[in-house]
């Protein structure tokens, strides 16, 4: 989402194969503009493109983005999946959800950017 020029239609495509995912930081823009708007919020004075594209999604491609897990534990494949990273020795359920979404890497001592 907010990839490429017509992040609507890849999103009903990802619905429509039954695809799944894990929710990144820019779905997660998507979502959070999506229930501004549902709740009265005015639109951006200036264009967002996550506002664009919530504004664009039909109401299954929305439940489909609201849907997406902060991750996948795949049992039968031996893997986490995530968007971003987690912290090690925190159990998933425990996890901070916006590192899941936005972590890059971690400090020495480490914290978490």
């Amino acid at each position: 989402v907010s990839k490429g020029p017509d992040s609507a239609s890849v999103v009903q495509m990802a619905r429509e194969l039954g695809a799944i995912g894990v929710r990144g930081n820019h779905d997660f823009e998507v979502i959070r503009w999506h229930q501004a708007v549902m709740s009265g919020a005015d639109p951006p004075v200036m264009g967002s493109e996550h506002f664009q594209i919530a504004t664009a999604l039909s109401k299954e491609d929305l439940k489909w983005m609201y849907s997406l897990p902060w991750y996948i534990n795949s049992q039968s494949l031996g893997a986490l999946f995530v968007h971003a990273g987690f912290v090690s020795g925190i159990r998933l359920g425990k996890q901070n959800p916006r590192l899941l979404m936005n972590m890059r890497y971690v400090l020495c001592n480490f914290a978490s950017i």
